[in-house]
């Protein structure tokens, strides 16, 4: 704004310069108009550059220490960074050696570092322990159905308005059911992929229920599953069906008409996980 007030005050004092001084200085008083409106302008703005350069520098005292500060710790953190990679990438090299080698400590960090790092929309946990360069144990603990399977969705109106519907008890289930069996195949497929020695990987999965009567939660397993590396190898995710995967791997689980899985019995590792988990094995 201060700048269009100026240009204003150039012009008018640049044309009325010229009209005065025409007759007395000929072509002369466009020149001395010029100078006129300029010196008019540089008058006026001496002042607020003053003012501008105050404030800047003013500005420049106050926040330049802080910012001094970020950029030195920006550059000694970096520097560190880089007077550390030499080690830690020795370290990586050493471990991923170790994982083709078929450590079995190294394959069971590998693998149970690759599983943390799953990206999921739900919580879930899993607990890996590797006996031998070529097989892995998971144990899944599986989220609930009521955590991550809604019992009502939203249909769409003819006039355009979203209503929302109670969704039957199939309709759940089926869902629940190809989820937690989906989790599985990215599991196998993750830990195939972090450990390249192991050859089959066995999951005993999960879940907490609420019992009847009682109202207290229980742990209730749902499935066992033992992938092997070739299969899963030949799994493609635009158009694999997890139930069949299960049914053609050596599988153990209850899935009723209603797509309900009902409890079955831990496998007899899970028990020998938990004993050498709580050191009693």
């Amino acid at each position: 704004m201060r700048w269009l007030i100026v240009g204003v005050i150039f012009y008018f004092v640049f044309r009325t310069v010229d009209n005065h001084s025409r007759n007395l200085f000929g072509e002369a008083s466009s020149f001395i108009g010029m100078l006129a409106g300029v010196g008019i302008v540089v008058i006026l703005t001496s002042t607020w550059m003053r003012e501008t350069k105050r404030i800047i520098a003013q500005r420049c005292e106050e926040r330049w220490p802080d910012h001094w500060r970020t950029v030195q710790w920006a550059y000694n953190t970096a520097c560190k960074e880089y007077a550390a990679w030499p080690e830690r990438e020795r370290m990586r090299v050493e471990s991923l050696r170790r994982v083709v080698n078929g450590d079995v400590d190294a394959i069971e960090e590998a693998v149970s570092t690759c599983l943390e790092s799953l990206d999921s929309p739900f919580e879930t946990q899993a607990r890996v322990e590797i006996v031998d360069r070529g097989q892995a144990y998971v144990l899944l603990d599986l989220p609930e159905i009521e955590d991550v399977i809604p019992e009502v969705k939203s249909r769409a109106l003819a006039n355009g308005s979203l209503k929302e519907v109670r969704r039957t008890k199939h309709e759940r289930n089926t869902d629940y059911v190809n989820l937690v069996s989906g989790l599985a195949l990215q599991l196998a497929r993750s830990g195939f992929s972090a450990g390249p020695t192991l050859q089959s990987i066995h999951i005993a999965a999960y879940t907490q229920r609420r019992q009847k009567g009682t109202g207290t939660l229980r742990d209730e397993y749902v499935y066992e599953v033992a992938f092997e590396r070739n299969a899963a190898a030949r799994w493609s995710e635009a158009t694999v069906d997890p139930i069949e995967v299960f049914n053609a791997a050596k599988c153990r689980y209850d899935l009723r008409d209603n797509l309900e899985l009902k409890a079955i019995t831990p496998p007899d590792w899970v028990n020998e996980m938990s004993r050498q988990a709580d050191g009693t094995g």
